[in-house]
């Protein structure tokens, strides 16, 4: 598996669509991770520490559901705040528009 394969990133994110994405493109992107101590950290720590970057890390939990509901969760936020934006662009021009045929109806 390749590292552009391992990566949750949101719909329009600059990595989303790559195949391949080099570990000192991710340095400043922030990292959900696990909880010191588990093995996985230790082994994404190993990992980060040989290419010489400290992850900016945004939040830790303990099992990998956990992390995946957090990424869920993001993304569901991503979608909802998209959906939200497009809801407003159409109230805003619907009703500027009713507001022209009135005005034109005068």
């Amino acid at each position: 598996m390749s590292l552009a394969e391992s990566l949750a990133l949101p719909p329009g994110h600059r990595f989303a669509g790559r195949q391949s994405i080099s570990l000192h493109e991710i340095a400043d992107e922030p990292f959900v991770e696990y909880k010191t101590g588990h093995p996985l950290r230790k082994t994404n720590a190993d990992i980060l520490g040989r290419a010489g970057i400290q992850p900016n890390i945004v939040c830790e939990v303990e099992e990998p559901a956990a992390m995946m509901s957090l990424v869920q969760a993001w993304l569901e936020k991503r979608y909802l705040s998209l959906a939200a934006r497009k809801l407003q662009s159409f109230l805003v021009e619907y009703f500027a528009e009713n507001n022209e045929r009135e005005l034109g109806a005068i």
